[in-house]
């Protein structure tokens, strides 16, 4: 029985660390939640079990500094993460990036992980957006993958194209070869419904942002703004679908209304085991 085909008999353990996140969110992002997720990883090697993977998306920046920024920077300092990943709309303004430029530079120069950050474009960063990230500490992995190690075990991380659905064809899920054994494969997609077209390439956990978790919700998170075209349900949490852990982060941000409604913004801590 290959990777992918093994059933997973470990279930994930989401929890969330601190007080729980403000149920009332307007044109700001205090109040945020810190979900922790114990994620059990198929055939993962022993120099991989407790790597821990600090997700961020939907940022959303503006030329506005939020006090909240800081309290989040201070904690994956604490945490000290293995790996930082960004799934994308880094900035709101899809035409005129320059005034969210000195917030997103503050706030990319102050994280920190041990193997490095990586992100890709969401559908509010336009192409010409890629190249304001230059030289910066974010490492863009759109339409590319690279390999990263711990303690000698490789992990590999997988970058969807381009900034919009479209942007994912066949012919580039194709060029890809099947996973090796033992190697965790991470893909990092701004919209969650690529889970539909993924399967692929065996992805191990696909993250991704773009749904905000609803951003306006009724009491229990029941969506009532929906942008994907999976059902509701996996607008936010970690699911299993086929043999991918599917984790929709709710983000960080706001669009076109600033406001969360029972549906506080969100940073993610996961922790791999062995499955």
């Amino acid at each position: 029985m290959s990777q992918s085909e093994q059933p997973i008999t470990s279930p994930a353990i989401v929890r969330r660390l601190g007080p729980p996140g403000k149920w009332f969110q307007f044109g700001s992002i205090d109040g945020f939640e810190w979900t922790h997720v114990t994620l059990p990883v198929i055939d993962l090697p022993d120099g991989l079990v407790g790597t821990r993977i600090v997700h961020l998306t939907d940022l959303h920046a503006t030329s506005k500094w939020h006090t909240a920024y800081d309290v989040i920077l201070e904690n994956i300092r604490a945490a000290k993460p293995d790996l930082v990943l960004i799934t994308g709309d880094f900035v709101d303004d899809k035409i005129d990036h320059i005034p969210a430029l000195p917030t997103i530079g503050r706030f990319i120069d102050g994280l920190s992980a041990k193997l490095g950050i990586y992100g890709i474009l969401g559908n509010h960063d336009s192409a010409h957006f890629e190249s304001r990230l230059v030289g910066s500490t974010v490492t863009l992995l759109n339409g590319q993958s690279t390999t990263v190690s711990r303690n000698g075990c490789p992990i590999e991380l997988i970058g969807m194209p381009g900034a919009e659905r479209w942007d994912l064809t066949d012919a580039w899920i194709d060029a890809f070869p099947p996973p090796a054994p033992s190697v965790p494969r991470i893909v990092m997609s701004h919209f969650p419904d690529h889970v539909r077209h993924l399967k692929r390439l065996s992805p191990d956990m696909l993250l991704c942002g773009h749904t905000h978790g609803g951003q306006i919700c009724l009491p229990g998170r029941i969506v009532v703004r929906h942008n994907d075209k999976l059902p509701r349900k996996y607008n936010n949490g970690v699911h299993r679908i086929d043999n991918t852990w599917l984790i929709a982060n709710r983000g960080l941000g706001y669009t076109t209304i600033p406001l969360r409604l029972f549906c506080p913004s969100e940073v993610i801590e996961i922790e791999l085991i062995r499955a």
